[in-house]
């Protein structure tokens, strides 16, 4: 059964990931996947750029959802893109409101299936506490690096989001794959009255 410790560090995973900038023109080779890791980590703040990040995400979605995209309707995937962009800002912003010290320290880089490197970390919330180990899988498309998947405390963040993604029953739709995420998301990072945003005057 899924405890909400392990839940909390993949949603924390999740949402490192998701604040990711997109670099040109990289191989993966050991240094330049260590270095997109570490830009990756020093980059994720609260103030993400929604364009780029949507741009960005896209096909990490897409991933995610597995079967349930495959068999959405065409008039429904814009929606599920749309969707899976600001539920990826909320997850970011609310990770840094509650945790806003986040620590790396990189580990080894080792060679993965198809070419792709897996880079090993440790994250911590603060400099004392326990670390969660979290190796990152990179992978090349186009030129650009990319998180191709992520593995928290030995469990994979696609196939995780894609178990939640295909838990409902009858035809899968944006709105139920999103509202599975979202659950999962108010379950390990529920935002508090007192964290919400004050609309601006």
């Amino acid at each position: 059964m899924m405890t909400l410790g392990r839940l909390f560090s993949i949603l924390v995973g999740l949402s490192i990931f998701l604040a990711m900038p997109s670099l040109s023109r990289a191989e993966i080779q050991t240094e330049s996947a260590a270095t997109y890791i570490r830009t990756l980590f020093e980059t994720s703040t609260g103030a993400v750029a929604a364009p780029a990040l949507c741009q960005h995400i896209a096909q990490l979605g897409k991933s995610a959802a597995g079967r349930s995209w495959r068999l959405l309707p065409p008039t429904e995937r814009p929606l599920f893109a749309d969707g899976f962009c600001h539920l990826a800002i909320e997850a970011v912003n609310r990770l840094h409101i509650a945790y806003p010290n986040l620590q790396m320290e990189l580990g080894d880089v080792s060679p993965a299936p198809q070419g792709m490197m897996m880079v090993s970390s440790k994250v911590r919330k603060r400099a004392d506490s326990a670390p969660w180990r979290v190796d990152w899988q990179v992978a090349e498309a186009a030129g650009q690096l990319r998180l191709a998947d992520m593995r928290l405390l030995g469990l994979s963040l696609g196939i995780f989001l894609r178990s939640l993604a295909n838990a409902e029953d009858g035809p899968p739709t944006a709105d139920r794959i999103l509202a599975q995420w979202r659950r999962a998301l108010d379950r390990a990072l529920p935002l508090r009255i007192d964290q919400m945003p004050v609309p601006s005057k």
